[in-house]
């Protein structure tokens, strides 16, 4: 089952550097679920989500600011989760991923617990800003719920 991006699209445009992370995060854990839910037969669909999962996961590595003693301890812990999920690409050890997704589920709470928390308002600003506009609502189709994604083509970059 694909993730349905199509979801991430409203929570990503108005998202805080926090809120990103909480979303990366769930991703991960998606894709990790997805590989989790293949039958013993699937051994493709299941490498294919342990592949994604590894891709999201170097997203998260990538995004990590070294200056930061926080960040590298969360470089290690991620490095030690990568290693675990290319031992379950190779091996086929599900316990391997169940182990992974016991690493970066308390770290996704600890996100929303950090953004859920009161903090100065500049640090809450969404990263694209601005971003396109998105409208939900009941339209006279068919009577289910559309977006209108507001197509202003400069998305805030001026020459």
């Amino acid at each position: 089952m694909p993730i349905d991006t199509a979801s991430y699209t409203a929570r990503i445009s108005s998202a805080s550097q926090t809120q990103l992370c909480v979303i990366t995060y769930e991703i991960l854990l998606e894709r990790i679920d997805q590989a989790l839910m293949c039958g013993e037969d699937d051994t493709h669909g299941y490498k294919a989500a342990v592949e994604k999962a590894r891709y999201t996961l170097q997203t998260l590595l990538s995004a990590l600011d070294m200056d930061n003693e926080i960040a590298r301890q969360l470089f290690s812990l991620y490095v030690f989760a990568d290693k675990l999920l290319v031992q379950a690409y190779f091996s086929g050890d599900r316990s391997s991923l169940q182990d992974a997704r016991m690493i970066f589920e308390p770290l996704m709470l600890a996100y929303r617990e950090a953004e859920a928390a009161d903090v100065p308002e500049n640090v809450k600003q969404a990263v694209l800003n601005p971003s396109q506009h998105i409208y939900a609502g009941l339209t006279y189709t068919g009577g289910k719920l559309d977006e209108y994604v507001d197509q202003d083509t400069s998305r805030g970059f001026r020459a």
